[in-house]
Parts: C-alpha cells; structure tokens; sequence
C-alpha cells in the first residue's frame, strides 16, 4: 500500500500553487525569465513533487514532473511562461491521479507502526522471533488502519510461535513435527513434559541448574497462552467474534507481554 503523509502533501501542493500564481502575474510572462533564487526555489518544489511521486506511483504525473525537472535544469527555459505551462500540466496530472485512487487515514499514534515491523514490539523481540516476522508486521498494520479482528487474528498466530518456541527450549517430544501441531497438542506436550521431568526430580533424577526455576516460568507462560486460546485464539479462528479497536489494542498490550516475558526466558 502506497504512504503519503497528508501534511507534506498539503505543503507541497501549496508550493505548486504558489509558483503558478507567480508565472501567470509575471508582467511579460513570454519575455521575462526567472531570477537565480526563484530557480533555486522551483529545484526544490521539483525534488518534493519527485518524492510525491515516489511515494504514491502516480501513473500521469511522474511524467509530467519529469518534463518540469528537465526545465528546470536548462537554462535556456527559464521564462515565466513555459515554466506556467508546465506547473499547470503537473497539477492537472496530480488531479488525474488522485482521482483514481481511494486514501485511508491513520491515526497519528499508529503511523509508526504501519510497515515498520521492528515498531510492533520492537527490534530485540523481532530479532528473536524470525519466523513470526510476517505476522509481526501485519498485524502491526491491522492495527495502525484499525482492521481490528484481522490484527487479533495476527496477534494469535505470533502467540502460537511462541508456544513452539517453549517446546523446542524444552524439548519436548510431540507425535508430529511441532510446527504441524495445533495449540492444544502443543500445551498437552508441554504441561505433559514439566509433569513428567518434576516426577523424575521426586525420583532422584538431579534437575540441570536453573532447570526447576525455567520449568516453573515455561508453565506461567503456557497458562498465559491457554487464555489466549480460549478467550481469543479460538473466538477469532472459529469465526465467533469480532472486536472493537479498544478490544484489539488491549489483545496487542497482553501479547507484547507475553511474548516480552517469553523472550527473556528464552536468553537465560
């Protein structure tokens, strides 16, 4: 999806505007020619209609901004009216353009998060979690546009790479490979292996150092996941509910913690 921040927009139209009122009220507009500083002026409006154009792809414009920025660096064109001409052909194709396409706004306290991954929960946990990279990044999208059911579905699957995550920290045995397992296969081994290893300690089997104490965390995060799962991961999979953008904002809160908690225990 294209980005264009309304603000430059509106600053650089009004440039545009600016620099045609000054061609059409030159007093002889075929015979007088620009001054050195308003060149320097129409070089800079020509580098932020080529950054508009950047940003959105305009199919008529780019063209027409292309002719302007040629004039501008041939000093033998520097008149009011060919430069007119040319800033009046570069509005109307803007016109065109825009015409044809539909813009959606972003609340300012979600622009950082749209297209920008590493600000959904930040650059350590994007790291770490590799394979959840898409689903960071959508749903950081889903949410900055408000598509509020969409980023909590986004949200549940990166919550179920951490439950992968935990069963391969424990290595847990699974019937199927872990990436093939669902949620409930996946907390059923891993309740089933922290069970199975505190009866081995009763046993006499001596636990690896920090062993007890990243068991206990591992199944803190497990009863975490199991809310998740019966509150949202199986209401939004199982086409049960919809939610409001507060709804989905408080789901991202809870799984940023999780997956924050979930990441620091992965480093011990």
């Amino acid at each position: 999806m294209e980005q264009l921040v309304a603000l430059e927009f509106a600053e650089t139209w009004k440039e545009l505007h600016r620099f045609i009122d000054l061609t059409s009220e030159a007093p002889h507009p075929g015979q007088s020619v620009m001054s050195s500083m308003e060149i320097i002026e129409l070089r800079n409006l020509t580098a932020r209609l080529r950054k508009l154009c950047e940003q959105v792809h305009p199919d008529v414009a780019f063209h027409k901004m292309l002719d302007l920025e040629l004039a501008v660096g041939d000093a033998r064109l520097h008149h009011y009216d060919e430069f007119g001409r040319l800033l009046v052909n570069v509005e109307d194709a803007i016109r065109q353009d825009f015409h044809r396409r539909a813009y959606v706004q972003i609340r300012e306290k979600n622009r950082g998060l749209y297209e920008i991954p590493i600000n959904v929960f930040g650059a350590d946990l994007y790291q770490k979690f590799e394979t959840a990279r898409m689903d960071i990044k959508e749903a950081g999208n889903c949410l900055a546009l408000e598509l509020n059911t969409a980023a909590v579905f986004h949200l549940m699957r990166i919550i179920e790479y951490g439950l992968r995550a935990i069963a391969s920290a424990l290595r847990v045995k699974t019937e199927k490979p872990i990436e093939s397992c669902d949620w409930g296969q996946l907390i059923r081994a891993t309740r089933n292996h922290i069970q199975t290893r505190r009866k081995e300690f009763g046993n006499g089997s001596k636990p690896k150092k920090g062993e007890k104490d990243a068991l206990n965390a591992y199944e803190t995060l497990i009863d975490h996941a199991n809310v998740f799962r019966f509150y949202w991961r199986n209401n939004t999979m199982h086409s049960r509910s919809v939610y409001s953008n507060k709804e989905a904002e408080g789901v991202y809160d809870q799984v940023k913690e999780f997956m924050d908690r979930l990441a620091q225990q992965l480093s011990k």
